[in-house]
């Protein structure tokens, strides 16, 4: 089953106005292969070419790979909206993936506290998991990630990854995820991953 549907070329976007279960059951339906989730502002320069990014580091260069993505698009800045997230999201137009929009924060929000920022609001960052990784009351942490996020105060300074380093990251994670096996765990993958930097 596609989650993405298609209008005229713009793309239909899953809300998460109410709750997040549609972002998690689209999570946990894909527990058979590897999966990526990506947090951004429709209108946020940084997260636009790191949208970019993603669509040159893994959909152009993985067309064939078994990967699930989710695309949230999440309200950060004031011009953000649902028609933004909407011609924003046309820059990742790859059926592998479902595009969200997070209007209230709710996925920034559940994806900062299991990363150790309780109270913040993760975006602009991009997350790997392996296969079998399920979300139940909370996302399960990611085997790898990396943010754009100089200024944060919480974000692992050690993951920023900015242009033409994260373009490079996604590459490396990508690989390193698609060529892991199932029995890899998400701490093997992530020494793994690190271990190629």
């Amino acid at each position: 089953m596609n989650d993405l549907k298609q209008a005229g070329g713009i793309t239909t976007l899953i809300s998460l106005a109410d709750s997040l279960d549609s972002l998690r059951e689209h999570f946990n339906r894909h527990q058979d292969k590897p999966r990526f989730l990506a947090l951004l502002s429709p209108t946020c320069t940084e997260c636009l070419d790191g949208a970019q990014a993603i669509n040159m580091s893994i959909v152009s260069a993985c067309p064939q790979a078994g990967i699930s993505l989710s695309i949230v698009w999440i309200n950060m800045l004031p011009k953000d909206s649902k028609s933004a997230a909407e011609i924003a999201s046309q820059i990742i137009p790859d059926p592998r993936a479902a595009h969200f929009y997070d209007p209230h924060r709710r996925a920034g929000k559940a994806v900062a506290q299991v990363l150790g920022g309780n109270g913040k609001i993760a975006w602009d960052i991009y997350l790997f998991y392996t296969s079998g990784q399920e979300w139940h009351e909370t996302p399960p942490y990611p085997a790898v990630w990396m943010h754009q996020l100089s200024k944060s105060h919480w974000a692992d300074p050690a993951r920023f990854r900015f242009g033409p380093d994260l373009i490079a990251a996604l590459e490396e994670a990508v690989h390193t995820l698609l060529d892991t096996h199932p029995e890899f765990s998400s701490t093997q993958l992530e020494a793994r991953w690190r271990g190629a930097q």
